[in-house]
């Protein structure tokens, strides 16, 4: 019947629905089949009737091999034609309430996780949302056509620009004085990548290394007090945004014809699993924006002058080489929050010169073994909510950048302080 598109049936529309629930939640639930029931004008069906059809369809060899392979992707929602306004495969989640989406996904966290182990990573279940985001938050993206980086006239200097806890996502609404959301985060980032330019031109580096100390996202649950209230958008969202300000970010410096070096790691609000005993290590976006960052250096997105510090075996930890100093990047999370020495507890088999990290949301330099120093970066966001309510010291928003010169012992330390 034409009505049903490429199925001969009502029969077979309900095997493809079934089908479709199956491949994007883990179980199957009358209320959504309802719904887009309702979303193609056909009638709902009660519980009785639900479970007589969900029989049929698993003792039906015809039934049940269009049911598997609607599973498998080889038939989707798009394949029903009803009438004009149906629902499309894209159309099924903001078809289903978010009520149902959020129990669903509560439902989903342990069946996933348990298949996530028997597999080696959850980040899969994240990454179909992901892309289709990223997809459109990457449409801006050309390939360009690249100067060759000039370093004529350049000092021995070399500079770091240390980013650190964006929080993406995070609403703060006149907290002691500070606001916070994506489009002040952009704006502050706008702002310090102007003072970087002006710090290039004035000390004309021969490299730049530009760092991200994690907590890109501010995800929704990772805090004792439930922050859902706090999220200015989802999580995928979030994600697609802190990748696109990363590389925009890249980009621009990149643009000043230095060569430059990008290093990142993730951070506690990065991983996808809010509780840090349950997480499956390795599972955190910042792979996923790393992986992204690589894949815009292998097509040319970014000059030559470009190098991306492949971590992808260990996203926690970063090395470089600056000066002839070997500096770790680090969250900052797993690190005792006092003056207790932190590098020794770093060293494995060789010297570490200086550990940068963020977490704590302020600029705090530290003085160790000799010359070595322990560099806390601020963060994006500022103070918050959350600082307030445990009466921490308030924040102002802030990024550093870094000088070191080859053969000196003495780093200059600029935090930018951003509104």
């Amino acid at each position: 019947m034409e009505q049903y598109g490429k199925f001969k049936s009502l029969d077979e529309v309900y095997a493809v629905i079934l089908g479709s629930i199956k491949r994007n939640y883990p179980t199957i639930q009358r209320s959504v089949f309802n719904k887009i029931l309702v979303g193609f004008e056909l009638e709902k069906v009660d519980k009785e009737y639900f479970l007589m059809l969900v029989s049929r369809v698993k003792e039906t060899p015809e039934l049940s091999d269009l049911y598997i392979k609607t599973v498998e992707g080889h038939y989707t929602l798009d394949d029903i034609k009803v009438y004009d306004e149906a629902v499309t495969e894209d159309g099924l989640f903001d078809l289903v309430s978010a009520y149902s989406v959020d129990k669903l996904t509560t439902q989903a966290q342990t069946t996933n996780f348990r298949k996530a182990q028997r597999q080696g990573t959850a980040q899969y279940y994240l990454s179909q949302q992901i892309a289709k985001e990223l997809a459109k938050s990457l449409k801006g993206v050309n390939k360009p056509v690249h100067p060759s980086a000039y370093t004529e006239d350049a000092s021995d200097k070399q500079m770091i620009m240390a980013l650190s806890d964006w929080h993406i996502g995070a609403r703060v609404d006149h907290v002691n004085g500070n606001s916070y959301n994506i489009e002040i985060a952009k704006s502050r980032l706008a702002s310090y990548l102007e003072e970087a330019h002006k710090q290039v031109l004035l000390n004309k580096p021969s490299h730049i290394f530009l760092y991200h100390g994690g907590d890109f996202i501010e995800g929704i649950d990772m805090r004792k007090v439930n922050q859902s209230f706090d999220a200015e958008v989802d999580a995928t969202t979030q994600i697609a945004i802190a990748t696109r300000m990363m590389i925009d970010a890249v980009k621009e410096v990149s643009s000043w014809e230095v060569p430059v070096t990008v290093a990142l790691v993730g951070g506690n609000h990065d991983r996808y699993t809010s509780n840090k005993k349950d997480a499956i290590y390795n599972d955190n976006i910042a792979y996923n924006i790393l992986d992204t960052l690589l894949l815009m250096k292998t097509y040319s997105i970014f000059p030559d002058y470009v190098d991306v510090v492949d971590n992808r075996e260990d996203i926690y930890t970063a090395e470089t080489l600056v000066a002839g100093k070997d500096i770790m990047l680090i969250h900052g999370d797993t690190l005792p929050g006092n003056d207790k020495p932190k590098i020794p507890m770093l060293i494995k088999d060789h010297a570490i010169d200086l550990v940068l990290y963020g977490h704590y949301h302020s600029s705090r330099f530290i003085q160790e073994n000799g010359s070595g120093f322990s560099i806390m970066v601020g963060s994006l966001m500022g103070n918050n909510t959350y600082s307030k309510q445990l009466l921490l010291p308030d924040s102002k928003a802030s990024q550093l950048i870094m000088f070191v010169t080859p053969g000196d012992d003495t780093p200059t330390f600029q935090p930018v302080f951003l509104g």
